[in-house]
């Protein structure tokens, strides 16, 4: 079975692709390599370089599938950082709106019928509770980037309701770690890859907010394994597929808290002794804790998170140590 994914040489869309190639799925991928790296990618992926909301690009990639029915997308495209958004608006709704439009219409018509889109827990904006989120919470996003997943999400459940696409939305939240060999979060606005940045290059790195309302006074953070995520992206896929009835949106975390403090110490303990961290004010608009209630995901996909944050920040540091890209 042919599976297209989009963003496939990013640092979830490349643990997706690895994923599918080991349990014997034929993978076509797309990127534009805007922020992935093509070296992400195993050789075995059919790849095509491009835009997902270049119609035309689109659809000759779609002409190319063997049986367009059979075949599945997981769309893992799109550029992620909420301040970042903030000053370029349009290019968040390009690329997390307006591409999911194209898509869904090249689905269309090719008659492909089941969609894995990777949303995000910004759908929910400043979540002032210290409760879990669970998926009934209003959407309230508060940035261009969280209104952008927000818009693309109502876009695939108005395509839902015509009775010709079968899709769930799964809404990350901080995801971390690594499987051996695949790409590397390279972001430079993630806490995991900065503060990898800071050992490798013996730089000081900062913390946001030491007085917040929490055990250590750092922001609290629900992590999510890469590896893990990426295989149920294919969990979901194949429910969709064989018509298991699914609810539209899950929530993906750990379902328990990591500080950032409690990370640094980590990376500090197991990894580099001479960290130098220093702590600066708080940014506006940083609540003190995010967690994702992860009930929904559990019943429906069988979702567990056995990886402990000292894993993921383990692992996470040796791809960001031994990768040459």
């Amino acid at each position: 079975m042919e599976i297209v994914v989009t963003g496939a040489a990013g640092y979830v869309g490349s643990h997706v692709c690895h994923e599918l190639l080991a349990q014997g799925y034929e993978v076509v991928a797309i990127d534009d390599l805007s922020t992935g790296k093509r070296g992400f990618l195993d050789s075995r992926v059919t790849f095509h370089e491009g835009k997902v909301q270049d119609v035309h690009f689109l659809t000759k990639v779609f002409s190319t599938l063997a049986n367009p029915v059979g075949a599945g997308v997981i769309h893992c495209a799109g550029v992620k950082f909420a301040g970042e958004s903030v000053k370029f608006p349009l290019h968040y709704y390009e690329n997390n709106a307006v591409a999911v439009q194209v898509l869904l219409s090249a689905m269309q018509s090719f008659g492909v019928r089941s969609l894995v889109f990777s949303s995000s827990c910004s759908v929910y904006g400043s979540i002032e509770s210290l409760k879990p989120a669970n998926e009934n919470l209003p959407l309230n996003p508060v940035s261009p980037y969280g209104r952008s997943k927000l818009f693309a999400e109502k876009i695939i459940q108005d395509e839902i309701s015509t009775n010709n696409l079968r899709a769930v939305a799964l809404r990350y939240f901080n995801v971390a770690g690594n499987a051996e060999g695949v790409g590397h979060d390279i972001s430079p606005f993630n806490l995991l890859p900065n503060l990898y940045r800071a050992m490798k290059e013996k730089t000081d790195f900062t913390v946001f907010g030491g007085d917040f309302k929490t055990k250590d006074g750092s922001c609290i953070r629900d992590y999510v394994d890469v590896s893990l995520l990426a295989k149920v992206h294919l969990t979901a896929l194949r429910k969709l597929i064989s018509g298991d009835e699914l609810e539209f949106a899950y929530n993906l975390g750990s379902g328990e808290g990591a500080s950032v403090y409690q990370i640094v110490k980590t990376a500090k303990d197991e990894i580099s002794a001479t960290l130098v961290y220093k702590t600066v004010s708080a940014r506006a608009g940083d609540p003190a804790q995010i967690l994702a209630d992860i009930s929904l995901a559990k019943r429906d996909l069988g979702w567990n998170h056995p990886v402990s944050i000292r894993d993921m920040v383990l692992s996470g540091w040796e791809a960001w140590n031994s990768s040459p890209i």
